[in-house]
């Protein structure tokens, strides 16, 4: 059986977005494996040059910084404390495992987010 969504998808979110077509059972077997590639990959992940000092300059301007990502909360949160960066982020918004509809480029993740910051 030819699969021509997934096959030109492009990076793991793509693929998982396009297995919802293929039904629960598969979509949460992505979405399941997903989220421990991105739990892992957080062991060699590196910081964005500046970020440290960006998010300093935020705080001390009295801005409160969220973090809006497709990848899954738990994953999001263990770089945050492996990059001790955690208390300088006051929101994460992340990929709902239930709803991969909501993924970027989806304004959901965006909207929740500002909403917690009260934007």
């Amino acid at each position: 059986m030819s699969c021509p969504s997934i096959s030109a998808a492009n990076g793991p979110h793509e693929v998982l977005a396009e297995s919802a077509n293929f039904g629960d059972k598969v979509w949460r077997r992505i979405e399941e494996a997903l989220q421990v590639a991105e739990v892992r990959a957080v062991e060699s992940a590196t910081a964005t040059p500046g970020v440290e000092a960006f998010l300093d300059a935020c705080w001390a301007a009295g801005r409160p910084v969220a973090i809006v990502s497709n990848n899954c909360h738990e994953s999001v949160r263990s770089y945050l404390d492996r990059a001790n960066l955690a208390a300088k982020i006051t929101h994460v918004e992340a990929r709902d495992p239930n709803h991969a509809e909501r993924m970027k480029p989806n304004p959901f993740l965006l909207e929740q987010a500002l909403s917690a910051l009260r934007c």
